[in-house]
């Protein structure tokens, strides 16, 4: 086609391989290029195409998609006249094994393009057919990863991400067998061909394989290439000197820097092998590969990686791992003074990542680059990682700096907790206390036991999260999941240990979470943005572990509490035993304390956890109220049901309860919680939210909950009918509260329905608006950056990380078919 100027010239001169025929060799030695023609792709339509690409890179009119000669060479069906179509020989490293010969087993480089700015590009098919290095595949791609790969290095390309960009994607009725989702039960998808470009297609693996080979002089020649056209500080230095350590060091600083801009935002490279990392620090091959949704470090982009070695925290680990593969492979052509300047090139990798990182995540905080504004950020991600905050919509709700207010109603509401935890606690010890004077041992027990038991579950918990917060882990993938968190001093530990002893572990969270409410409150009236933001990022700590462990204590202690004291006066009054007015007014204050606290615990449960998310708005006042009596009928009627037909049936009751609790954690299993560090933890989490489940729903996973509403209230009521009406039938009819306490059931949980529909139809936060002065993804918009508006410099205040060079999880098997 005359109008593209596309001839391949640059790498005529390499190697090439001698044997002209496409077929099949798995042990093509010594070259670098083998000349082989694409394969023509049948009825090729162009399915889209990139008119950034094609006018500002190719400098070509868009209308020359409209031209079937264009088409033609786009598909594979023509090489652009004058040119000559090549296929990559290269080699590497898979899950962290040599896997050998590769190469380009389903791409071909048409041509290459310079361009009025003096870029030079080069252009490759992908999915245009066989090469001699296609092993086992078919040499062609399916429009599913095609289409995948199109958007995504586009995508990247405009996040200011180093990439390879996609020019057009031409699709095909030809049909290809492919195991979608690795089944063992393949199905048929369309053909399609990418036309992506990147300035140099050379990988790791390419220098990798030449020296395999033994292959000093290709090795050189290509070495030198790379050394000459991008990098000219090592090209600069004597071939017998230190050219090729140079280039290593260079190559490794533009890898770490382009890693580290995978991680602000959000990317995860699901294979990150030698053989699909760029020379030039690009990102390349878009196979499996991820986007954060839920902020998880141990994310893994890659269903075939098993033992996560390309998880999300481990990928600058990786970089670093291979750039020590990349080293080894220039050391045949390095003088032997240089082979031991290997902790050089992985100290200039170590410190551009570091750079590379503060500079991206103290701009995706709005704030001027420094290690503190870094270590700020960090504290922000573990919080993310805890709450499971959406990575992308949490940094950019956060440009709105009015967010962050820690305000009166704040500090009301936690004192309001703080009450109603001391004032429950209080009558249930005054009421155990005044069972034993009275020698009614059997409700002092049984009421003891219900104070205690979740008492000391809840110390143990609160001890373990103290004990993960001063934990700082001993390597990388610690470091990465719990960054360091504020130091505790001596003192503090002291208070903390007696508290716990006393078995007051929500309060003293609450208390400290209220003081650095203040802390950022005075802060912000000050004027000072660095301690306002650390100490409101601390506050947001201290209040969700405090209110999930008030809600837990609540659920295990003022829930049994509560069946208990109305299961006693029921009994006693079935039984037609004299009652102390003394007790009986205790334990209508004790159930009337413990109501209040569920519902209570569980509306504060909520607001702190949409606190903790920030791309979630936060509860407005009349919500909150509603919400709390949606939670108080909600949990009245139940109890009311539980406690009326236990008077009668005990045992049945228990047994039903049993397979409710046992139903219930298998349900949370099922759904795989991640709120703990370790398995075993992880399973007491859920056997003791299974006990919470008997009595209320609250969702433990950022995931839409209406559905899961709708499965519980349908599965409680069907229960609470069920025990209502076999009360109803077998009570004594002359007890004051028989037609009472079948209509107070009814009427509470009628209530509950109609406060849920209330909140969910007029009142639930996702109704208000969006907040403004939004970041996304490290570019700021248009409001001012943190940085503007108030000078912001965290110089004083860092945290410290370590990192090792330690390689990634071996894996044995090689990742799905070649580029």
């Amino acid at each position: 086609m005359n109008t593209l100027k596309w001839v391949q010239k640059t790498y005529l001169r390499f190697p090439l391989d001698p044997v002209k025929n496409n077929y099949l060799r798995p042990n093509v030695k010594g070259v670098i290029f083998s000349e082989v023609s694409p394969t023509p792709l049948s009825n090729a339509k162009l399915a889209c195409f990139s008119k950034d690409v094609l006018e500002n890179v190719l400098e070509l009119d868009a209308s020359v998609v409209n031209q079937d000669e264009f088409i033609d060479v786009i598909s594979g069906n023509k090489v652009v006249p004058g040119s000559t179509s090549l296929a990559h020989r290269y080699g590497g490293h898979q899950f962290g094994s040599w896997a050998g010969q590769l190469g380009d087993g389903r791409a071909h480089l048409i041509g290459e393009y310079t361009n009025r700015a003096g870029h030079r590009w080069e252009l490759q098919l992908k999915g245009s057919g066989k090469s001699p290095y296609s092993r086992f595949a078919d040499g062609r791609a399916v429009v599913r990863s095609s289409v995948r790969e199109f958007l995504c290095s586009e995508a990247m390309h405009h996040l200011g991400v180093p990439t390879s960009r996609a020019g057009t994607l031409v699709v095909s009725d030809e049909q290809l067998l492919r195991d979608q989702f690795y089944d063992g039960r393949p199905r048929r998808e369309p053909a399609a061909v990418l036309l992506r470009l990147a300035p140099c297609w050379f990988r790791f693996g390419s220098l990798q394989m030449l020296a395999a080979d033994g292959a000093g002089p290709p090795l050189r020649l290509l070495a030198d290439f790379v050394a000459e056209h991008y990098y000219p500080a090592a090209a600069t230095e004597p071939a017998d000197g230190a050219r090729y350590a140079t280039l290593a060091r260079e190559i490794g600083r533009r890898t770490a820097r382009t890693v580290a801009a995978w991680a602000s935002v959000g990317f995860t490279h699901g294979v990150m092998n030698t053989d699909n990392m760029s020379v030039l620090g690009l990102t390349i091959d878009y196979g499996p590969f991820g986007f954060l949704d839920r902020y998880d470090p141990q994310f893994v982009a890659n269903s075939s990686d098993s033992g996560g070695a390309y998880r999300f925290a481990h990928q600058a680990r990786v970089g670093q791992w291979n750039l020590c593969r990349l080293w080894e492979a220039l050391m045949p052509i390095m003088p032997e003074r240089e082979h031991g300047e290997i902790e050089s090139a992985l100290e200039v990798y170590v410190e551009a990542y570091e750079e590379r990182r503060r500079e991206l995540l103290s701009r995706k905080l709005g704030l001027q680059p420094s290690a503190a504004a870094t270590a700020l950020c960090d504290q922000l991600l573990e919080l993310m990682a805890a709450a499971g905050a959406d990575f992308t919509m949490t940094f950019r709700q956060l440009g709105d700096v009015t967010r962050m207010q820690y305000t009166y109603k704040d500090f009301l509401v936690m004192l309001l907790s703080i009450g109603s935890f001391l004032v429950d606690t209080g009558t249930d010890i005054w009421l155990a206390v005044h069972f034993y004077r009275n020698e009614r041992l059997y409700e002092f027990v049984l009421t003891l036991v219900f104070i205690l038991a979740p008492a000391f579950t809840m110390t143990g918990f609160s001890l373990r999260w103290y004990l993960n917060d001063a934990d700082q882990g001993p390597d990388e993938a610690d470091a990465e999941t719990r960054p360091c968190r504020p130091t505790v001093p001596m003192w503090k530990w002291v208070l903390r240990i007696v508290c716990l002893t006393l078995q007051l572990g929500p309060l003293l969270r609450y208390v400290e979470a209220m003081v650095y409410g203040l802390r950022s409150r005075r802060a912000q009236k000050n004027g000072d943005q660095q301690a306002h933001i650390k100490n409101y990022i601390y506050m947001i700590y201290k209040d969700a572990d405090a209110t999930l462990l008030r809600l837990f204590e609540s659920f295990m202690e003022s829930a049994p509490q509560l069946v208990l004291q109305l299961y006693i006066l029921a009994s006693e009054h079935n039984r037609f035993e004299p009652t102390e007015p003394i007790s009986t007014t205790l334990q209508v204050v004790a159930v009337g304390t413990s109501l209040f606290s569920l519902a209570w615990s569980l509306c504060s449960y909520q607001r702190s956890l949409r606190y903790s998310l920030p791309a979630k708005n936060n509860l407005s006042t009349p919500a909150t109220v509603v919400l709390f009596f949606w939670h108080l009928c909600s949990v009245g009627s139940r109890v009311l049901a539980i406690s009326l037909c236990a008077s009668l049936f005990p045992v049945y009751v228990a047994i039903g309860l049993l397979v409710h609790w046992v139903l219930m954690t298998c349900w949370l299993i099922y759904q795989k919680t991640e709120a703990c560090y370790t398995r075993c933890e992880e399973l007491l989490f859920v056997i003791v939210l299974g006990a919470v489940y008997i009595f209320t729903f609250f969702n433990v996973k950022d995931q839409t909950t209406r559905l899961k509403y709708t499965m519980y209230y349908v599965l409680c009521f069907a229960e609470n009918t069920a025990m209502i009406v076999l009360w109803y039938l077998h009570a004594d009819r002359t007890l004051w509260w028989y037609h009472p306490g079948l209509a107070a059931q009814v009427s509470l949980f009628s209530l509950a329905v109609l406060f849920m529909v209330m909140y969910y139809w007029r009142l639930h936060p996702s109704h208000g608006p969006e907040p403004s002065g939004i970041c996304v993804t490290g570019q700021v918009c248009r409001d001012a950056t943190l940085a503007d508006r108030f000078g912001v410099h965290l110089e004083e205040w860092a945290g410290n990380r370590s990192r090792d060079a330690t390689p990634p999880v071996e894996r044995k098997d090689a990742e799905g078919l070649p580029a």
